[in-house]
């Protein structure tokens, strides 16, 4: 008696078979879950061999359709294969693509890390006390030290905004407000604890809440921002908002409720002062006017009032700032200023 054949779409696993029951799907293809008498694609993330029987890949790993054995599995992105499973990548490491490769290739920069199964170079963040240079792809080319920048502080890490990561950038320290990526200029107003009116750069976002009572600043581009302490606002921290008043420059500003008083006295006092001088020197020159005197006093005593009240505008500069501002190196990684700040440093 001759040997029949299977149908085309299956085989035996052996020779000398003698049933029809031993004619299985062929490699690659498996039983239909329903009924079993047809043959139809393995399906993906699993394997056939020929028993007609779909084996599931191990967890974390796939494989494409009509897959014939278990190294038709690979270990997904993020994933490296340890023996008989699919590990996560430790922290620091990554790996982009499918395979089975015994370890994960990708290397976050030094003072960088990531999560456990990081797929990309992506996930990698700099550390605390350090911040993000990127290439000209966006990508993290290094992670520079904060070691020198003093006035800000380096948190490190990713903030998250509309579902997307971002790197942390260096955040001005209190006292500074921050102008440019790597610029910050000390602030000279204080608040009416005593301490600066400048609480420092934020990461500002549409999402992120930093207190009713705080001032939000100057967002670069929704990334960095300066928070002002309550009274004050605007560029350095320096004005007052609507119904807030200050005495002088750098002194803090007070509700005007509670400062009508002190500024009614400081206006009556000035005013008084002003008007004394002026009835002192009015009557010394007439007084030399009758008598016909030749004598200076007066004139002397116009020069030296007039030469006090130009030099009383010094008392509201801060001279320190002057010279730090001298003295700053070239800005080669400063972030362009917005025209309204860079025209205040132009004047």
């Amino acid at each position: 008696m001759l040997c029949s054949t299977c149908p085309s779409d299956r085989s035996t696993l052996r020779t000398a078979a003698r049933s029809s029951t031993e004619c299985l799907c062929r490699a690659g293809l498996a039983q239909d879950g329903e009924t079993g008498e047809i043959c139809v694609d393995c399906p993906g993330g699993f394997y056939c061999n020929g028993t007609g029987v779909a084996l599931q890949c191990l967890e974390g790993a796939t494989s494409s359709t009509r897959s014939t054995s278990l190294e038709d599995c690979l270990c997904g992105p993020g994933l490296f294969k340890n023996q008989i499973t699919c590990d996560p990548c430790p922290q620091g490491k990554y790996k982009q693509d499918s395979g089975n490769a015994a370890f994960c290739i990708g290397q976050c920069p030094s003072n960088s890390l990531s999560k456990e199964g990081s797929r990309s170079l992506a996930d990698c963040s700099c550390t605390e006390g350090y911040y993000a240079e990127l290439d000209s792809e966006g990508r993290l080319s290094r992670c520079a030290s904060c070691a020198g920048l003093t006035h800000f502080r380096c948190d490190g890490g990713f903030r998250e905004e509309n579902g997307t990561d971002f790197h942390i950038l260096p955040l001005a320290r209190a006292g500074f407000y921050q102008t440019g990526i790597l610029t910050a200029y000390k602030c000279t107003v204080v608040a009416e604890d005593g301490l600066s009116a400048c609480l420092g750069g934020v990461t500002c976002s549409d999402n992120d809440k930093h207190g009713e009572s705080n001032s939000l600043e100057h967002c670069m581009e929704g990334a960095v921002g300066n928070l002002c302490a309550p009274g004050s606002t605007g560029m350095l921290c320096g004005e007052c908002p609507v119904g807030w008043s200050r005495h002088n420059l750098q002194q803090p500003c007070l509700p005007c409720a509670g400062a009508t008083l002190s500024m009614t006295s400081s206006i009556v006092a000035d005013v008084s002062l002003k008007a004394m001088i002026s009835f002192i020197v009015a009557s010394m020159a007439a007084t030399a006017a009758i008598r016909g005197s030749g004598k200076l006093h007066t004139s002397m005593l116009r020069m030296a009032n007039q030469w006090v009240a130009a030099c009383s505008v010094l008392l509201v500069f801060d001279l320190d700032g002057v010279r730090s501002l001298l003295s700053a190196g070239e800005p080669s990684q400063v972030r362009c200023h917005p025209s309204s700040i860079t025209r205040i440093v132009e004047l």
